[in-house]
Parts: C-alpha cells; sequence; structure tokens
C-alpha cells in the first residue's frame, strides 16, 4: 500500500497546483480510503511522512509534524498493545513514539528489538520471549504461532499473526523473534516483562 500511496502523491503533486494544506487533505483521505486496522494507519503515516521529507525539500518540519494519524487512533493502539499494568498508566502513543519504535528494526537493544517485535505483531510480550511458543513461516510466506491463554485443545493449533505491512518480512521476524529467544533465555518472565515495562516508559 505504501509504494502505491507513494506513486498517488507522486502524481499529484506532478499534475496539480497545491497548498500543502490541500496536500494533506489529499493524503488522509487515501490512507484511511480502505478501513485500516489502527495500526496500519500510524504506520502508513509515518512512512509518508518520511517520504515527504526525503522527496519534497520545499517542505517545513513544522508541516511534516501535521502529517499524523488522529490522536484518538494513536491513543487507542497504545492502550490496547502497550498498557503499562504496575501502575495502571497508559503511554501517551504520537506519531513521534510510532518513528521511534519503527526505527528499532535494526537495534543491536534487545529490549528495543522486543518492543518493535510486539508492536508490529500485537502479540504478548511473554508469547515473544518463550521458546514454547513455537513459530512458523509457511509456504503461503505467513507467519504462524502457538499462543498463550487457549483452550486447552487449541494449545497446540498454530494461529496466523498479521505483521503490520511495510515493516518487516516473515522471515526477517522469525529471525528477529529467535535471537530475542536466545538471548533471553536466562532471564525469567517476570523480570524480562518488568525490564520491558520500564524501558518503554523510558521511550
Amino acid at each position: 500500500m505504501s509504494q502505491r500511496l507513494f506513486k498517488i502523491i507522486k502524481n499529484y503533486t506532478s499534475n496539480n497546483d497545491y497548498t500543502f494544506g490541500d496536500l494533506k487533505e489529499f493524503i488522509d483521505e487515501n490512507i484511511n480510503n480502505d478501513n485500516p486496522k489502527p495500526k496500519t494507519i500510524a504506520t502508513r503515516y509515518s512512512l509518508t511522512k518520511n517520504f515527504l521529507r526525503d522527496n519534497y525539500a520545499n517542505f517545513t518540519e513544522k508541516q511534516l509534524k501535521t502529517i499524523k494519524p488522529d490522536d484518538s487512533i494513536t491513543n487507542g493502539i497504545i492502550q490496547k498493545d502497550l498498557e503499562i499494568k504496575s501502575n495502571k498508566k497508559n503511554i501517551i502513543f504520537d506519531d513521534i513514539l510510532v518513528d521511534k519504535i519503527l526505527d528499532f528494526k535494526n537495534t543491536d537493544d534487545l529490549y528495543e528489538l522486543a518492543i518493535y517485535l510486539q508492536f508490529i505483531s500485537g502479540r504478548r510480550a511473554d508469547e515473544l520471549k518463550d521458546k514454547e511458543y513455537k513459530i512458523r513461516v509457511g509456504k503461503d510466506n505467513k507467519v504462524k504461532m502457538l499462543l498463550s491463554k487457549k483452550n486447552a485443545d487449541k494449545k497446540k493449533k498454530y494461529f496466523p499473526i498479521e505483521l503490520i505491512p511495510n515493516t518487516i518480512t516473515p522471515q526477517q521476524f522469525k529471525q528477529s523473534l529467535n535471537i530475542l529467544r536466545q538471548n533471553m533465555n536466562h532471564i525469567g518472565s517476570n523480570d524480562y516483562i518488568k525490564r520491558l515495562k520500564n524501558k518503554i516508559k523510558k521511550k
């Protein structure tokens, strides 16, 4: 979707006289026209903003900062995926935090990697850390995993995992997950989740 959106933007700016306000309205309409999920919306805005920054030198940072989803969408994402249960306080999830998390893709920090994998997959921290939740990439090039909190008859069933588009391939997700698990194997789950929450709060 992102590459197609970039082509649409290029076509629009090449064939129309426009103000930045006109372009922003055009971008808002095209990002949301297929009823995407909240995380997909946030990712599209972040990637689009970077695309504009790299290709349109006449746009100011003040203008680019307006290329973002509605606050209700970003706050809803963090409430669902990154809720800090220890103190019942939610992180304010804005476009700056989205950019930071997406930049964790190639990080050497294992906790940043964990945050990134959790964000793009929507899975629980313990499912990503513990080897008992096995992962596979099928011939259809889709990620499937064993998941926690399933009934006994579904404990051995592999469920499809939907990654945020244009972030990481299924093979890369599996490789990164294996690296995380190999290096976090010596840390207990409770201690791991506590450290992860502290890392998130610092962001």
